[in-house]
């Protein structure tokens, strides 16, 4: 089943896959939960398919004023004009990571670093990370020293103590697993308290899970049926949104 959207966004339509969504629901579920009780700017580190699907759903769920984007790719200032059109906000092409993380009261990291990216010295009190690129061994997003500094660190499974940056926090004697708050799906459930103030630093990381691709695909797949939509096929290896 293809979705498209009936709205043009520009001369080239984005192509989120269910996946993506997923990824980006999980980045906005963590914010959710959180971030801080008023967002005015969000910070986006990684401008591919997951970081355009984390803003899209997490303009779901928060509000917010700006967002300032990030990757090191000359696409920058063509992402940040096409998400403008798709949000309706200011969203503004940075020149740094730094720049990007200090505006950010909410970051979103969706990238593919093998070396850590953000550095805790940047956050300001408050911030809330959600971490969505370390999800193998070989990825890392977040320097030890922000897991230092992080008053809740929040995972979404037991996977991501050995792999990425909490690994390597680990390992490095940073951390260790007791500094773990709980996973997402406690705070979700209500066992488990979210933010508790509003100078807290918090951070989700999330590797991602296959229940997270199924229960995506249902809910899209119950949509596009309620509305009419798409084209049933038995051939199509993946979903498209906005295609």
């Amino acid at each position: 089943m293809i979705i498209r959207d009936s709205v043009p966004f520009g001369e080239r339509q984005p192509e989120v896959g269910v996946e993506d969504l997923r990824t980006g629901a999980a980045a906005a579920i963590g914010a959710k939960y959180l971030a801080p009780s008023k967002i005015s700017s969000v910070g986006l580190i990684g401008t591919g398919k997951v970081g355009r699907a984390s803003i899209i759903c997490l303009s779901t769920v928060r509000e917010f004023e700006k967002v300032y984007v990030y990757s090191g790719r000359r696409s920058n200032e063509s992402f940040a004009i096409e998400m403008s059109k798709i949000l309706g906000k200011d969203v503004i092409a940075t020149r740094s990571a730094e720049e990007t993380v200090k505006n950010a009261d909410v970051l979103v990291t969706a990238t593919y670093a093998t070396t850590p990216i953000v550095k805790g010295e940047w956050l300001r009190k408050g911030t809330h990370i959600s971490g969505m690129g370390s999800d193998d061994p070989l990825k890392s997003e977040l320097d030890a020293e922000t897991l230092r500094r992080a008053n809740k660190i929040v995972i979404d499974g037991e996977k991501c103590l050995t792999i990425g940056e909490i690994a390597s926090a680990i390992r490095g004697g940073t951390i260790s697993a007791s500094n773990i708050y709980g996973k997402i799906g406690e705070l979700v459930a209500g066992t488990k308290r979210g933010r508790e103030g509003d100078n807290e630093i918090t951070v989700f990381i999330s590797d991602g899970t296959n229940l997270q691709s199924a229960g995506a695909s249902l809910l899209i797949y119950k949509k596009v049926k309620e509305l009419g939509l798409g084209v049933e096929t038995s051939s199509l290896k993946k979903y498209f949104f906005n295609d």
